[in-house]
């Protein structure tokens, strides 16, 4: 079986949806050394390297016009060509193809149906996309009532990553559905690590609290609402540790300086996954404060199965994953203080079913049975 990944996305430009399909196709092709992957992204970092090998997989890049901060992209007319090229040249088997607003979605639906292979969609979203520009969130959501809505009825089937994804595909016109759940290495998460060059380097203390928050810098992640809490918070000596980037972010350095909380908030940049194991096992409490519409956020799980309290909007598959008490309104600033300030009664969420060893055996199936 010879499978061809569509993304707009691939390492080494890392997100929540690099990592799916990593820690998918790795547990994958673990189990199934027959079968082959090709890798086909774009190159939004501008590497120059269209064909490269990276674990086993075989990693084909498409020159491309990156927008929007690379959210988006879409190929360049020598891309295209590249693109015909390589369906020319190798046979596939199946195509799956990844978030139904990403254009490489859309070209997968074209090439599907030009060379006659089933196409797996794969969705990451459980909502139409919010914006904090307005006529973006209306683009968007024009784009996916029409080329989004084409790409999910035209998918031989389509995998959801959550219950409030598949809800929402559904809505768009999926016909056939199997909800394939965003994922982790169980194993990995909770390897522990020796964490006091960490808190010497960040200058945590042991009476200190930590927080933390991971993700890509943007309003729709919340952020703001969490320093908006801790200002007024009554714990003595705490520190929030934020992992990411994002064009976001001077507004809220900006934040940081206006309520003279410099010496509390860290902003540490992208974080590779073991930096952010030894960030979770380090934390007192990992805040999830995406309002965004997703799919699954992975965050909660990574922090759970390292042993860290969640607290999250019920944002994804949140409430698939937390217990009641682990989960409040997003925007509800006073509960979310109410939360914060009692952490310590939040329980630490079990997650062994989200291990990628189970969510690949049941893939598996669906690739079988195209």
């Amino acid at each position: 079986m010879k499978i061809a990944i569509l993304t707009t996305y691939f390492w080494p430009d890392e997100n929540g949806l690099t990592r799916y399909i990593d820690g998918l196709y790795s547990s994958l092709l673990k189990k199934h050394p027959d079968i082959e992957v090709d890798v086909i992204a774009f190159d939004t970092l501008k590497t120059g390297k269209y064909e490269e090998k990276y674990k086993n997989f075989n990693v084909r890049r498409v020159k491309c016009i990156p927008i929007l901060g690379r959210t988006y992209a879409f190929p360049t007319i020598s891309g295209c060509r590249q693109l015909k090229k390589i369906f020319r040249k190798n046979k596939y088997d199946i195509i799956n193809t990844h978030t139904r607003f990403f254009f490489t979605s859309f070209l997968g639906i074209r090439l599907g149906k030009k060379y006659d292979i089933p196409v797996i969609h794969t969705e990451h979203g459980g909502g139409f996309v919010q914006h904090g520009n307005k006529f973006i969130s209306m683009l968007a959501k024009a784009y996916d009532l029409v080329l989004g809505k084409y790409t999910i009825k035209n998918s031989k089937m389509v995998c959801p990553i959550s219950k409030v994804s598949e809800r929402f595909v559904k809505k768009l016109g999926a016909r056939n559905t199997t909800i394939i759940y965003n994922g982790i290495s169980i194993d990995f998460w909770k390897e522990r690590n020796d964490l006091s060059k960490m808190k010497a380097a960040l200058n945590i203390e042991g009476e200190d609290v930590v927080f933390s928050f991971v993700g890509r810098l943007v309003p729709s992640k919340g952020c703001q609402d969490i320093f908006e809490v801790l200002r007024y918070i009554n714990i003595k000596n705490w520190k929030l540790l934020i992992a990411g980037e994002g064009f976001y972010k001077k507004k809220l350095e900006l934040l940081v300086e206006k309520y003279n909380l410099k010496n509390n908030i860290i902003f540490l940049g992208y974080q590779n996954e073991s930096q952010l194991r030894n960030l979770y096992q380090l934390s007192d409490l990992y805040i999830n404060s995406s309002f965004a519409a997703e799919g699954g956020p992975r965050t909660i799980l990574e922090a759970s199965a390292a042993g860290c309290r969640c607290l999250s909007t019920g944002t994804g598959f949140a409430d698939e994953v937390l217990d009641k008490e682990n989960i409040y309104e997003s925007g509800n600033i006073s509960e979310l203080k109410e939360k914060i300030s009692n952490y310590k009664k939040l329980p630490v969420a079990d997650v062994r079913q989200f291990d990628w060893e189970n969510i690949s055996s049941k893939f598996f199936k669906v690739l079988k049975s195209l």
